[in-house]
Parts: structure tokens; sequence; C-alpha cells
């Protein structure tokens, strides 16, 4: 009889293990480096730097995400599917209490944010990251780069493989260290604390609801409306209006800052606390199709026993965690460096 030909989304184990989640961070890492150096070499050839080709560049990265989960799959036989939590599904309710979840974050925290934005500034860094959106045909094809793909990539590798792999180890260590590489991905320092917070609640979402579909849609809303925002705040102003605020970027004194840091972190506080209990209020109110995936309860205890049964494993992952974690530091280390004029 014909053996069945493995299926990477349906068949094999069905959950990713703590080694698992190091090899990943690791790979993810050496393809982004690889796309980096494949469009040095397209520009070191005299290709003209279109801002279509930083559009293209910019997919193939989110797609790294989504390939590495893949490849760490493929490589040990686990089914993609119910290893993210595909087959787990949110309720209506839910959508609706991760869309205020979603308003009380961007609001909530853009103080925070900002204060460290502005200290940045204080200390002469500038970012050319910002992203403007002008024109209908920006806004449709940045919804599609910027809030739909990444929203899907960068939620397979960091709450589905990642995270779920770290969670073997420690849950609430799960939680942040897999918060704090996603902040450290994005690369940029002004967008370290919103995206650092955003990491922690999308690991909450994931695990008060138990389905990657949470973490997909909070993350996809995130980006939506801050796109939208911008766009419709450059819609309705001049260029000269835009030209303006732009002059009027300056350093804040040390003293108002400070009293804006205080106030930031109270907003920040009460925003966070409103977001704990809609959290508490989902994982009490967890959808009933989340049980089904019960049954693989015995199968997940037994995959962290085998995984930290070997000692070599466990060291790998560690091993590769670490050195993950400090290539990341240096990087934002040195794009705060690079930035400061």
């Amino acid at each position: 009889m014909q053996n069945k030909k493995y299926n990477i989304l349906f068949d094999g184990k069905k959950s990713f293990t703590f080694t698992d989640a190091g090899i990943g961070e690791f790979i993810y890492i050496i393809l982004e480096k690889l796309l980096i150096m494949i469009l040095s070499l397209i520009i070191g050839l005299g290709i003209p730097k279109h801002t279509s080709l930083g559009y293209i560049f910019s997919f193939l990265v989110e797609l790294g995400f989504l390939a590495t989960v893949f490849i760490v799959a493929r490589a040990n036989r686990t089914a993609v599917f119910y290893a993210v939590k595909l087959n787990n599904k949110i309720t209506l309710k839910q959508v609706g209490v991760i869309c205020i979840i979603c308003v009380l974050a961007l609001f909530g925290f853009s103080p925070i944010t900002n204060s460290f934005v502005s200290f940045l500034t204080n200390i002469g860094y500038s970012s050319d990251l910002g992203i403007s959106v002008n024109t209908w045909g920006q806004y449709i094809l940045f919804i599609f780069l910027m809030a739909i793909v990444p929203a899907v990539c960068e939620e397979f590798l960091f709450r589905g493989l990642i995270y779920q792999g770290l969670k073997k180890w420690n849950q609430i260590g799960a939680i942040f260290l897999s918060a704090l590489f996603f902040m450290l991905m994005h690369g940029t320092p002004d967008q370290t604390i919103h995206q650092f917070l955003l990491g922690i609640i999308l690991a909450l979402v994931f695990s008060a609801t138990g389905s990657i579909w949470a973490p997909i849609l909070l993350h996809f809303l995130n980006n939506f409306v801050a796109l939208t925002i911008n766009f419709i705040s450059n819609m309705s102003s001049t260029s000269e209006t835009l030209q303006n605020e732009i002059s009027e970027a300056s350093k804040t004194p040390w003293g108002e800052l400070a009293m804006y840091f205080i106030y930031s972190v109270i907003i920040a506080a009460v925003a966070g606390i409103a977001i704990w209990y809609l959290i508490r209020y989902i994982n009490e109110n967890k959808s009933k199709y989340v049980n089904n995936d019960i049954q693989n309860g015995e199968e997940s205890l037994q995959s962290f026993e085998e995984d930290f049964s070997s000692d070599s494993s466990r060291k790998l992952s560690i091993t590769l965690f670490i050195l993950s974690g400090v290539w990341l530091v240096i990087e934002w280390i040195m794009a705060l460096i690079n930035g400061i004029n």
C-alpha cells in the first residue's frame, strides 16, 4: 500500500516545541540578512532604488516570517494548521471586544510612545522611516502591505511559533520575550514602546482565545487604524500645513517632557487595566470551538517532555535565542546611533 503524502498543513505534530521556537527565531534573522544582501547587490549593480523596489522588499521580508514557520514545521513534521491554532475559531462577541482593545491600545499608549519619541528627539535622534499616505492608491496599497500581510505573517511567527514554543518553558516569560523579539525585529528605536506593549497584548489575547485569528485581527486593526488616521490627516491638510508641522518639530524642554511622561504613564496604566479586564472577559467566555483542541493536550505535554529530555536540544535553543537577541539588540543600538545627528 502506497504511503500517504505528507501534508504540511494537517499532518504531523500538533504543537511547536521550545526548540522549534529558538530555531525559528534564528532562521528568520538569517533569511532577513540574505534579503538585505540581495537588495544591496541589486542597488550595487546600478538598478535605481525606486519606491516599487522598497515595496517588493517589504513584502518579501514579511513573507520571510511566514516561510520561517513552514521551514521549521517541515523539518519537524508539524501540522501548521493545528500548531499555530488556525483551527480554533473566535466568536463575534470576541471580535467586538478585540476592536475595543485596539482602540484602547492605540490611544491609551500613544502618549507614552510620543514621550519616548520626544526623548529620542531631545538626544538628537531622528527617523526617516515615517510613512505618509497621501493618495487613495497609496492607502489601498499600504493596507495590503502594512496591515493585512504583517498581521498574518508576523503573527504566525511571533505568536504561532515563538510564543507557543516559549510557553512550554514559562508562560509569563513567553509573553514578555515574544514581545521583546517582536519589538526588536521592527528595528527602529521610535517604535520601541508601542511595539513592545502591543506584543504583550497580542500574546495575552492569543492566550485568552486559544486562536491565532484573535492576534491577527488585533494586529490588522492596529495597523489599519493608524494608516487610516495618517491618510485622513494628510488629505485634510494642505502641503503648506504639512511643511509647517515638519518645521515645528523640535526638542521639548526636559521639565515639560518629564511632566508629559508622568501624564502618559497614568494614561497608559488606565488603558492597560481596562485592556486586562477585557482580556479576562474574553478568557472567561472562550469560544466552545477551542475545546476541540483539548484532546491535543497530552501530545503537547509529551512534546514538552521530549523537548526538555534532550539536553542538547535545550542548550541549542537557548543558544540560538541568546544569539538572536544579542544580534537584534546590536542592530537596535546601531539604528539609534545612526539616527542621532
